[in-house]
């Protein structure tokens, strides 16, 4: 998919990116290492904590299935606003949740839209100098 406009990637955006795309997938494991807490504030056994990160990951790859996609139909930067805005949503929601069934729901929600980084590296590839896509695509690690 080639762009329009006359945006050319630097080092420095890939850097960004990167560290974009970094963050998103963060939001799949930023809970791990506080379920027993997480559990505990809710009045479960912290053994139950296991399904909020299955919501999540079910999530994520009902995101990867509808959402990556897109990216190959409507414009990516949009699609990445769109994304990023619905992930700060859901992290907002993820925050104030009052019960364990609205948490896990929220996390479902954010593992759908969490999926920023498989975006941004295909968009990053459209927007570097032929010569330099290599380059640039070295930026971001191999998942």
């Amino acid at each position: 998919m080639e762009t329009t406009n006359q945006i050319k990637m630097t080092t420095a955006l890939a850097i960004l990116f990167a560290i974009c795309s970094g963050l998103a997938i963060g939001n799949m494991y930023w809970a791990q290492p506080l379920l027993v807490q997480i559990m505990t504030s809710f009045g479960l056994p912290g053994a139950k904590g296991g399904l909020l990160i299955t919501s999540t990951q079910i999530g994520y790859a009902l995101g990867i299935l509808l959402i990556v996609p897109l990216g190959d139909f409507v414009q990516r930067k949009r699609l990445i606003t769109t994304v990023m805005s619905l992930s700060i949503i859901a992290l907002i929601s993820c925050i104030i949740a009052p019960s364990f069934t609205i948490l896990s729901l929220s996390l479902f929600s954010m593992g759908i839209v969490t999926v920023s980084g498989q975006i941004l590296i295909p968009l990053t590839g459209d927007l570097s100098e032929k010569e330099n896509r290599g380059q640039m695509l070295e930026l971001y690690p191999l998942e």
